[in-house]
């Protein structure tokens, strides 16, 4: 099957967003209020979505609308609001009427622009390691397609996601078994459909030297990840260290560099990513999502970057380097399952008989509540005060990861697990976030955990 065959069984919305990706014009859709009205059509979680504006188009042409009605019994104000509500439906179903009819053409100009040889190879070089491996064993021919065209693929729980984006471009059409239809509930990918176009394109453009480019930028882009989430502003020295961590222990896949010749490679591939960086006194930084306006007068009081790093130095250790297995561990999971509080912690949600997902889910959940900006300063407050949010902090962990319900439906759906929390194992709960807090917070900014710090001999508290 041919890619843009294969791209025609997408849905709209798919398709919408690999156009609005590429800054392709959306043919049959040309001014920009009206792109906006169908994006919004595409993305309503509500009853306001795609199906409701077409159905309602048809309703009309059928004389099934207030439209078809006589409105003299309203007043000429709300003959005019009825009217021009009831024109914006009918004109937003149009638009999605039409876009529906070109979807071959929409299918076919995404085509066009994947089997581009030269977006080929971004692409591949944007992959972290799991995709780019499947592509790799491809390209040798080290596996093969079944009967049907379908080329095997293994994933495991973590990697999902990661091959769920892949899916998002164009390039990978997932085959996936419905979580109905599985042991644990969760939806498994089982193989891979790669157009037929698509195959030959894989095997030309994947060399040697392009392989050792891919390796080299999926770990940068890993580090700095990693750095930002964790650290928040980060120095381009410490992403120096946690780079000659993976150097030496893979010198072969990758090479020796300087700071100077580091932050020369690294500095295009964060500007990629679309990260912040600036220098201050002299040191360059990266962070995610602050003013980088940053200049060497500034002040605490008025910008966070200095407020930020004068912290830092006022501290009386140095940042915690996390070994390559940690950082690997983080960077597929966003947080550390194998340390022993969160352990502790999915113990203590399996006593309440919940299913595998809503475990994992409310377990990695309450290392993003942890890491909220108002909940975690709390969680470094007395125990008193940490008290006051056990019921809080349970049901946004549980409405941050699972169904994406309003929080009232969540918070009846649990209900038993909110009563058990507050009445029968509340400090049970208060000293495992405490524990789980010590590794989500201060002195999270360094790194260190109070075991760190105990053998650096600090008391753990030094940062108050």
């Amino acid at each position: 099957m041919l890619l843009k065959e294969l791209l025609e069984q997408r849905n709209m919305k798919e398709l919408f967003l690999m156009l609005e990706k590429r800054k392709f014009p959306v043919p049959g859709i040309e001014s920009k209020s009206d792109v906006q009205k169908v994006r919004n059509a595409y993305f309503q979680r509500n009853e306001l979505g795609e199906e409701y504006f077409l159905r309602h188009l048809d309703d009309f042409e059928a004389g099934n609308t207030i439209l078809n009605e006589d409105l003299s019994k309203y007043s000429k104000k709300d003959q005019k609001v009825i009217r021009e509500y009831e024109e914006d439906l009918l004109n937003t179903g149009r638009l999605l009427r039409e876009a529906r009819r070109r979807k071959g053409e929409w299918a076919g100009l995404i085509a066009a622009s994947l089997l581009d040889p030269d977006a080929f190879r971004l692409f591949y070089l944007s992959l972290s390691s799991e995709p780019a491996a499947f592509l790799n064993q491809v390209c040798s021919g080290q596996i093969q397609p079944d009967v049907d065209g379908k080329w095997p693929l293994s994933v495991r729980r973590e990697e999902k996601n990661i091959f769920l984006r892949c899916e998002e471009t164009g390039y990978f059409t997932l085959i996936k078994i419905p979580p109905e239809k599985t042991e644990d509930e969760r939806e498994k990918i089982t193989s891979v459909i790669i157009a037929d176009d698509l195959l030959p394109l894989i095997r030309e453009c994947i060399t040697p030297d392009l392989e050792q480019e891919q390796v080299l930028r999926s770990l940068l882009r890993k580090i700095v990840d990693f750095s930002v989430s964790y650290y928040e502003i980060v120095p381009f020295s410490l992403l120096h260290k946690l780079y000659a961590q993976y150097q030496e222990q893979y010198p072969l896949q990758y090479p020796e560099m300087s700071l100077s010749a580091f932050e020369e490679r690294i500095g295009p591939e964060i500007e990629r990513m679309s990260y912040d960086t600036f220098i201050y006194k002299g040191i360059s930084y990266v962070a995610n999502n602050v003013d980088p306006q940053v200049t060497d007068d500034a002040t605490p009081e008025d910008n966070y970057c200095v407020d930020m790093i004068q912290y830092a130095k006022r501290l009386p250790y140095d940042y915690y380097i996390p070994d390559t297995a940690e950082i690997d561990e983080y960077d597929k999971w966003y947080y550390w399952p194998s340390r022993e509080p969160f352990r502790k912690l999915r113990a203590f949600f399996e006593g309440f008989y919940l299913d595998e997902k809503s475990i994992e889910d409310m377990t990695s959940g309450m290392w993003n509540v942890l890491t909220a900006d108002e909940v975690s300063r709390k969680s470094r407050y007395p125990m008193d005060l940490v008290d006051e949010n056990v019921s809080e902090r349970l049901s946004e962990a549980v409405m941050m990861l699972m169904s994406g319900q309003e929080t009232e439906d969540i918070l009846h759906e649990n209900q038993q697990i909110v009563l058990s929390i507050r009445e029968s194992a509340k400090q049970e709960f208060i000293c495992l976030l405490a524990q789980c807090g010590d590794l989500a917070n201060q002195p999270r900014l360094l790194g260190h955990t109070p075991r760190h710090l105990r053998e650096m001999g600090y008391d753990t508290d030094a940062d108050e």
